[in-house]
């Protein structure tokens, strides 16, 4: 048995792994390019003989043909692995259903002993291993007659996932449970999802790496909203037999953030209104103009090319600046096309980060081009705390190379207590709001859902590869 094999080997003393592959393949009436494809998808993965040649058991011929009979019948070969699977889970919770209700008539005297047991006390229930990846053993089973997965959603910090979505449709075959805290120690959170076959992750929330994947070895299928999370290793999931899937976001909720962010610096409102709540001085602070002011956008895509237009209803001078950027592009949206980050940031009255977050980006926003910005520019920051290097950026605000910053994202989250920039008075920090908004939870979830009922019908939909 072995982890990247669903259905393991069950050998027993009469099921040794006895056929070769063009034996097995001859069997079947198939080839060997059908029994590999089985051995990818990881529905079944042969022994091999000290001559290293491959060897099947007849339990896996068996389930070698009853995926070949659903493949003659038009089904992909991976989505009828995942049928046999849940078929083989439905048999054995059966069987296991069936164990216990022979042992508790036995206990209450209904039933004749069986054959060979030699003592009126309950029998024990057979043995199995311990489930690999995606079946429980007898001891896991919590619903034998209907074999529930369980579901974890986490971080749901608001307590709203399962208000934001209709979960009905999964209510027969999946348990549900919602974690509200943030775990960030490893050994907390493997213990209170380790025995989930389904995750659903929000965002960047909590990373989900090769180390966290090896301690959930019940974990088959893992939904992240939106359907680019650089939290999640994608590669080491597959490795281990997970799927992986996302739901679709909207942009417009970052977009409005980010004008939440730049009105506010621009009008000082935090300031303003701390001093109306607390009975401070009215009015201490001149705001600056929108108006003929240079807004400087680091990247011009679904989310950029929106905050453009509306910096251009507010009468802003609009320019532009990423690797791929060209002027054609940029007069599209109808804004200048910088020729260089610098020469942006330099111009820049108000500059707002809108890429992607890679290893060529990393860091784009360093000491140098802090400084080359205006003591009296501001920097927002909606899309990723990676773009800018932090420590630069703090020293930055504590010196005065800019006039403030708008952030809504941070390089650890949620943000530690003792953060300076929780404190620092020219920063204006939210706690990671931009696509928080009903209607992108409702479509978050609400996929979710659908994102679990297509793995259960052996077909996955918006599969991240």
């Amino acid at each position: 048995m072995t982890a990247d094999n669903p259905l393991g080997d069950r050998l027993d003393d009469d099921d040794y792994p006895a056929y070769t592959m063009g034996r097995a393949a001859e069997m079947l009436g198939t080839t060997p390019g059908f029994l590999r494809a089985l051995g990818e998808a990881r529905l079944i993965t042969p022994l091999r003989s000290e001559g290293g040649h491959r060897r099947y058991s007849r339990y896996q011929l068996r389930i070698a043909a009853r995926a070949r009979e659903l493949v003659d019948q038009g089904t992909p070969v991976e989505a009828a692995c995942r049928i046999v699977i849940l078929e083989d889970q439905l048999e054995e919770a059966q069987r296991i259903n069936a164990e216990y209700r022979r042992a508790a008539e036995e206990s209450a005297g209904r039933a004749e002993p069986r054959r060979g047991a030699t003592s009126t006390a309950d029998p024990p229930l057979p043995s199995r291993p311990p489930g690999p990846r995606g079946l429980p053993s007898a001891s896991d089973v919590r619903d034998h007659a209907s074999m529930k997965l369980r579901c974890a959603v986490l971080d749901d910090y608001q307590g709203v996932a399962l208000s934001s979505a209709d979960w009905s449709p999964l209510a027969d075959r999946v348990e549900v449970r919602v974690l509200r805290e943030h775990l960030d120690d490893r050994d907390a959170l493997a213990a209170a999802v380790g025995d989930c076959e389904v995750l659903v992750v929000m965002r960047e929330r909590t990373p989900v790496d090769a180390v966290l994947l090896d301690r959930l070895p019940r974990l088959r299928l893992l939904i992240t909203s939106g359907m680019r999370n650089a939290s999640v290793d994608v590669a080491a999931a597959r490795a281990r037999g997970v799927t992986v899937c996302g739901t679709e976001s909207s942009p417009t909720p970052p977009t409005e953030l980010t004008w939440a962010l730049l009105l506010g610096l621009a009008r000082h409102v935090p300031a303003e209104a701390r001093a109306v709540r607390e009975g401070g001085p009215w009015q201490s602070t001149v705001g600056a103009d929108l108006a003929g002011r240079t807004l400087g956008l680091v990247g011009l895509g679904k989310i950029g090319a929106r905050v453009a237009r509306i910096g251009l209803a507010f009468g802003m001078d609009v320019a532009a600046w990423s690797p791929n950027l060209t002027e054609e592009r940029a007069a599209e949206h109808g804004v200048r096309c910088a020729k260089d980050l610098r020469g942006l940031l330099a111009e820049g009255d108000f500059v707002s980060l809108h890429l992607v977050l890679s290893d060529r980006t990393r860091g784009l926003v360093g000491e140098p081009e802090l400084r080359a910005m205006r003591p009296s520019a501001y920097l927002v920051n909606t899309s990723r705390a990676g773009l800018v290097d932090g420590g630069a950026l703090l020293r930055a605000l504590r010196e005065g190379w800019i006039a403030g910053a708008g952030l809504d994202v941070y390089d650890t989250e949620p943000l530690p207590a003792d953060d300076p920039l929780r404190t620092l008075p020219n920063v204006l920090a939210l706690p990671h709001l931009g696509y928080v908004t009903e209607g992108n939870y409702g479509r978050y979830f609400g996929q979710a859902v659908e994102d679990v009922e297509a793995f259960l019908a052996g077909a996955p939909v918006r599969e991240i590869v």
